[in-house]
């Protein structure tokens, strides 16, 4: 099953972008584990690679986005779960705790954007769902200058769960993108 997926990724999933310094550096989250209290390994793996990207001067701060489901109690948000993971120093990120799904990120990106002025942003998200994050922020902030990276994970904890559904997976991600284009979200 492994190998299907890693096919999954290859295929289906958009190509990171050429990058270059940006304004803010933003971490999409993807659940957390199973404890509601962890990053998921894709929230975790998405962690790793927004501090890797500030420790090289990608960006001097990171939003953390993603308020959780909450639906077995989570303790924590998925913004905390990745700002914890992440080992970020004090004052270099901020928190956005109140988005449930891809649309309400980019609104909510949309707010802090307009409030700090940012005018490029490198998008960090899961690989398989980086294209309708690229393309969502796209429609809501046309005035901003996006760059993406696709980022893989383990697949484990909560993610076996992907592993498991294979083919749910896969056309989930392929109904939402019609879902989102169909509501002239992208």
């Amino acid at each position: 099953m492994f190998d299907r997926w890693r096919w999954f990724e290859d295929r289906h999933a958009i190509e990171d972008s050429p990058l270059h310094p940006a304004d803010v550096l933003v971490a999409v989250g993807c659940a957390n584990a199973a404890d509601g209290v962890n990053p998921s390994s894709h929230s975790w793996a998405i962690a790793q690679e927004v501090r890797w990207l500030f420790d090289r001067r990608f960006g001097p701060d990171v939003l953390f986005q993603g308020a959780g489901w909450r639906k077995n109690g989570d303790a924590t948000s998925e913004a905390v779960a990745m700002a914890r993971a992440a080992h970020m120093p004090a004052g270099h990120y901020l928190l956005e705790e109140k988005s449930h799904n891809t649309r309400q990120n980019a609104e909510a990106f949309a707010i802090e954007a307009k409030q700090h002025g940012w005018k490029k942003a490198i998008l960090v998200a899961q690989k398989t769902h980086a294209r309708r994050v690229l393309l969502t922020y796209q429609k809501v902030c046309p005035d901003i200058e996006f760059m993406i990276v696709g980022v893989r994970s383990n697949y484990g904890g909560c993610a076996k769960w992907f592993l498991n559904h294979f083919w749910t997976f896969f056309l989930w991600e392929k109904v939402m993108l019609a879902y989102f284009r169909l509501r002239h979200w992208i």
